[in-house]
């Protein structure tokens, strides 16, 4: 791979931080996009992608680390894909993603903000009320997300941005995992959480061409009985990959309820398995409260 030493100007949408070298008098310089860097760094990166107009490299080595520059509390941060800017503090993540929406809008929409743009922030760790991961159940178990830029998996035993019980769920699985009782069917397991965190749906997505088996059953008999709080497993049946679009993954209830109530301020929702909810638990509320007002309606 092709290695380049640059200077980051700025971050841009997605995390990456944006870098230009010139490549020859009669051309204008070309644009370098490198991932967990920040304005103003001396990096070594490694090109792993090359087009007409721009590149993607991989960071091999910060040289000259800006002042801003933190230790990332996620021990996977940089080779999990998910999170992009722990290497940040929490007020810096926010003043640089406001910035990074600004200059979108301006690029994309030709809109020049004449205002401040007001941010509302959470606290940066366990906050997610969802998270999806991805299960190999051979040659060995392996519970965890994709790596950064692949579809290789990372094994993990912790996530911090998502909420405490999550993370107990998470320890459990490894443990039934590890034991042999999770079903060979399973590829992704979905969980989502209420926002006092004291209940949990549990969403077990299969392999194309399973179908509800013993072994299901036994997992989510194991589960249950190791977590009380779980309030309900639901496993959806993925359509092979030559099923047309509008088929629908068929859903069964394994134990409990398919749904879980999740409230937010005085109102009460219920949200059933597979269905979309705000993932920042902390910020349903303020973002109910900006959107709705004093509406109601049904």
């Amino acid at each position: 791979m092709k290695r380049v030493e640059l200077t980051i100007e700025k971050l841009v949408y997605g995390g990456e931080g944006l870098a230009r070298v010139a490549e020859d008098q009669a051309r204008r310089a070309k644009t370098i996009f490198v991932p967990y860097v920040l304005p103003g760094e001396r990096v070594e990166a490694a090109i792993v992608e090359e087009r007409s107009g721009f590149a993607r490299a991989k960071l091999e080595r910060v040289v000259a680390p800006s002042a801003l520059r933190t230790t990332p509390p996620c021990p996977y941060f940089e080779k999990c894909g998910g999170c992009h800017y722990q290497h940040l503090s929490y007020d810096a993540q926010l003043r640089f993603k406001s910035e990074i929406l600004r200059e979108t809008l301006r690029r994309t929409a030709k809109l020049d903000l004449a205002s401040d743009i007001q941010s509302h922030g959470s606290p940066p760790l366990n906050y997610r009320n969802r998270t999806r991961f991805h299960v190999r159940t051979k040659p060995d178990f392996a519970i965890g997300y994709f790596r950064h830029g692949s579809h290789e998996l990372l094994p993990v035993r912790e996530c911090p941005i998502s909420s405490q019980l999550m993370n107990r769920v998470l320890g459990q699985l490894w443990s039934l995992g590890e034991a042999g009782q999770a079903s060979s069917d399973i590829a992704e397991i979905e969980l989502f959480a209420n926002g006092a965190d004291t209940r949990l749906m549990v969403e077990l997505y299969l392999r194309p061409g399973s179908n509800l088996n013993d072994s299901l059953s036994r997992f989510a008999r194991a589960l249950t009985a190791a977590i009380p709080e779980v309030h309900g497993i639901v496993s959806f049946e993925k359509p092979i990959s030559s099923a047309p679009l509008a088929a629908q993954a068929k859903s069964t209830l394994l134990y409990g309820k398919s749904s879980i109530t999740y409230e937010v301020g005085a109102e009460t929702h219920r949200v059933t398995a597979g269905a979309f909810f705000q993932t920042n638990r902390f910020l349903v509320q303020r973002m109910t409260e900006l959107t709705v007002g004093q509406r109601s309606g049904q």
